[in-house]
């Protein structure tokens, strides 16, 4: 008799925790083609699904290693340190008719037997993972064959301390962990612990204690937190015994009492022999203590201090007399801290006031100055004379005009003709704008004091960078900047000008129409496509140049005025306006000197091209 294949001996199902990198992943049961192997792979962190996290076959091979030909999977790329990969097998159930028509073999049989043994081990596996099974129709219904969807409801296997419970989405049963004591409660509820719960999320309103040792438990407003505390005094003001819970909380004020801010007594205060000190401020009746001031708080209410008996009323170490003296009389102390009331008389005896007159003061005595000591006196003043300069007076009767000023000749002070002005602002200059007459002149910024033809002063505009004053001849200085001439640049600057020398000295020109009249001591360029006229300059100096230099296809002619010609070597121009130079090719330069006054060109040097003289 044979031997029976025991089915469910090697389950098809395989799940390894990957190592960095790791991509060769070894089974320990094999397959009838590479082709019934499926592989999910996911992170540690990720819930299996296995619609969204099956590994396509191009990510990796299959191979059969080994007498056993158990299925090796190699990923095409190492997987991170903690990635789950899972490897089972579905092997499909149909077959083909292999014993008609056919010359039937022992390969045959144990072939199919061995398909058969897979499917059965299979099977077995899923039976293993479902059982038992629950809400299952009379015909079984496995729903969608990828995800099981619109199926029968299989109740997974529990564990220890398992129970059932739907998922959030409804749609199938699932596990759930009870504690291990303490029964079940919703998980959203509020809790009161001693120590955290730890996961947190599990139990994500709960209210853990701080640890408790004695005391009270209370609860934060705003927050619903629960924590325990104590019952503590504040030194000096409120004392507490059994403030930890061990017994009744007892409240009492301390005998050295001391009350912060204001304290306000509204009927009698027995201080039945307690220290009270540092009170801020204490209102007592209509008196109202504060600091170091004691004031009545009742419209023009009285302070009234009035000892026991015999008793003295002492101010600072001082005893005041107990009873009211008689008319006249003053309080006097006796060196021993006793005040008391003493009549007039010694020692204070009558005495007679005298006077002293000065050069410009006198002195005049009323009342009775014989007894003034004690009796009223009065004093009137009187002025007689000039102050002098050595009392510190000027030495003069009278006061000068309006606007002028006080001047020493040397004796005593007297008062100038020229006014003044009596106010003036910043930045303005005195000058005399009249005889004896001193006013005010406003300043500009940035400028300079100038006068007309007439000497009377002003200030310029605001100057700026190169600008200097000119002068002009019977008439008011003005403000210019240099203008630069042939040759020369000039560059302004704050508080500079630059003049240097650019060039030949000669200013060029580029003339783009078909006519130009020529200036002395000026180049020009001829650019055009028809011939350029030029016309020599009606008046030019002894010495000075013209400079022609062809540039357009059209050339250059230079004709003449009146009275002028244009002489290159032996040959000479027609004397008149007939009279012309002119170009025979586009290039052709000239340079001409005033050898007469505004009548005579001579040629400088050769010139450049063939030159036609007519």
């Amino acid at each position: 008799m044979s031997t029976q294949v025991q089915i469910n001996d090697v389950p098809p199902k395989t799940q390894i925790t990957a190592t960095a990198g790791q991509t060769v992943f070894t089974t320990n049961w094999t397959a009838n083609a590479s082709s019934d192997v499926i592989v999910y792979a996911r992170s540690s962190a990720q819930e299996p699904d296995d619609l969204t996290q099956e590994i396509s076959s191009a990510n990796y091979s299959v191979a059969f290693v080994g007498g056993s030909q158990i299925v090796e999977i190699t990923f095409l790329v190492g997987l991170a340190a903690g990635d789950i990969v899972t490897i089972t097998r579905n092997t499909p159930a149909d077959r083909l008719n292999l014993y008609t028509n056919t010359n039937f073999t022992p390969s045959m049989l144990n072939q199919d037997i061995g398909i058969l043994t897979l499917v059965d081990q299979q099977a077995q596996l899923y039976n293993d993972q479902v059982a038992p099974h629950y809400n299952v129709s009379s015909t079984p219904d496995l729903g969608d064959p990828i995800t099981g969807a619109g199926g029968d409801i299989y109740l997974p296997i529990l564990g220890a301390n398992e129970g059932w419970k739907k998922n959030s989405n409804n749609t199938a049963i699932e596990a759930i962990t009870f504690p291990t004591s303490g029964g079940l409660a919703p998980s959203d509820a509020t809790y009161i612990l001693q120590t955290p719960w730890i996961p947190s999320g599990e139990l994500p309103n709960q209210q853990a204690l701080s640890p408790l040792a004695t005391g009270f438990m209370s609860s934060v407003t705003t927050t619903g937190i629960v924590s325990t505390r104590t019952l503590q005094g504040t030194a000096n003001q409120i004392n507490v015994t059994n403030g930890t819970g061990t017994g009744n909380p007892v409240f009492s004020l301390s005998s050295s009492l001391q009350l912060p801010g204001t304290m306000t007594f509204g009927g009698n205060v027995d201080a039945d022999g307690y220290n009270i000190s540092n009170i801020g401020q204490a209102n007592i009746g209509n008196i109202q203590i504060s600091g170091n001031t004691i004031i009545s708080t009742d419209t023009n209410g009285n302070i009234n201090l009035t000892p026991d008996g015999t008793g003295d009323l002492v101010l600072d170490g001082l005893n005041w007399p107990q009873a009211d003296g008689t008319v006249g009389q003053a309080v006097t102390t006796d060196g021993a801290g006793q005040l008391g009331w003493t009549s007039f008389g010694a020692p204070y005896t009558p005495s007679a006031l005298t006077k002293v007159d000065d050069t410009n003061v006198t002195l005049t005595l009323g009342g009775t100055p014989a007894t003034a000591l004690l009796q009223a006196v009065s004093l009137t003043l009187g002025w007689s004379g000039l102050l002098g300069v050595a009392r510190g007076g000027t030495g003069a009767s009278t006061v000068g005009a309006n606007g002028t000023l006080a001047q020493s000749n040397g004796t005593i002070y007297t008062f100038t003709t020229a006014t003044y002005p009596s106010t003036t602002t910043a930045n303005r200059l005195l000058y005399s704008s009249a005889t004896n007459t001193v006013t005010d002149l406003a300043t500009a910024n940035s400028a300079t004091l100038v006068t007309n033809a007439s000497g009377v002063p002003s200030w310029t505009s605001s100057m700026t960078n190169g600008q200097v004053l000119i002068g002009s001849t019977g008439a008011t200085p003005v403000l210019a900047t240099l203008s630069a001439g042939p040759g020369i640049s000039i560059a302004n600057s704050a508080g500079s000008i630059t003049i240097s020398g650019t060039g030949s000295g000669i200013g060029w020109t580029e003339v783009t129409g078909t006519t130009q009249a020529m200036a002395a001591d000026n180049g020009y360029v001829s650019n055009n496509a028809v011939q350029v006229v030029f016309t020599a300059p009606v008046t030019a100096a002894f010495g000075t140049v013209i400079n022609l230099v062809g540039k357009g296809a059209g050339g250059w002619k230079i004709a003449q005025n009146a009275g002028q010609n244009i002489q290159i070597g032996s040959t000479s121009s027609t004397v008149g306006a007939t009279g012309y130079i002119e170009s025979t090719n586009r290039y052709d330069s000239i340079e001409l000197l005033c050898t007469t006054a505004n009548t005579t060109w001579t040629v400088l040097g050769g010139p450049q091209g063939n030159i036609t003289v007519a």
